[in-house]
C-alpha cells in the first residue's frame, strides 16, 4: 500500500516537473517572439522591456535612447564628439556615468589609484607603528 502511494506521489511529482519544463518554454519562447518583435514594430518595445530584469531593463532603455541620438547626426561629427562612444553604450559606461557604480578595476588608471591608495596606507600604518618593522 505505500509502494502504491510513493509510485502515485513520483507519477505526479514527474507530472509537476514536466508541466514546469513545458511553462519556461513556453516563457523562452515568449520572450524570444517578444525580442524579435520589438525590432521590427516600435510598439512592442514595451513588452519587450518588461520580459527583462530590472538593471537589464534599465540598459536597454539607455542603450535605445543613445542608438535613438547617435542616429540623427553624421559618423564624421560623432567621430569628432567627446560623448561618442561606439555604435551602442557599452555596460562600463552605463554603470560608471549613469548608474553612478565605480570600482578601482574598471580602467588602468583605476588600478593606478588603487596601488597609490595601498601604497599611501601602508606608509600611514608605518608612521604610526602598526606595522612591525623587519
Amino acid at each position: 500500500m505505500n509502494l502504491d502511494k510513493l509510485d502515485k506521489l513520483d507519477k505526479l511529482e514527474q507530472s509537476l516537473n514536466n508541466c514546469n519544463n513545458k511553462l519556461n518554454d513556453i516563457n523562452i519562447d515568449y520572450n524570444e517572439l517578444v525580442r524579435k518583435l520589438s525590432q521590427v514594430d516600435p510598439r512592442a518595445k514595451e513588452y519587450y522591456y518588461d520580459t527583462l530584469d530590472p538593471l537589464e531593463r534599465e540598459y536597454k532603455i539607455y542603450n535605445d535612447r543613445y542608438k535613438d541620438l547617435i542616429s540623427q547626426y553624421s559618423l564624421a561629427y560623432l567621430e569628432m564628439s567627446e560623448w561618442y562612444v561606439g555604435e551602442y553604450l557599452p555596460y562600463s559606461i552605463f554603470f560608471k556615468e549613469i548608474k553612478g557604480i565605480h570600482t578601482y578595476l574598471d580602467s588602468k588608471e583605476d588600478v593606478k589609484e588603487l596601488y597609490k591608495l595601498f601604497t599611501f596606507m601602508f606608509l600611514f600604518e608605518c608612521s604610526l607603528g602598526k606595522i612591525v618593522k623587519v
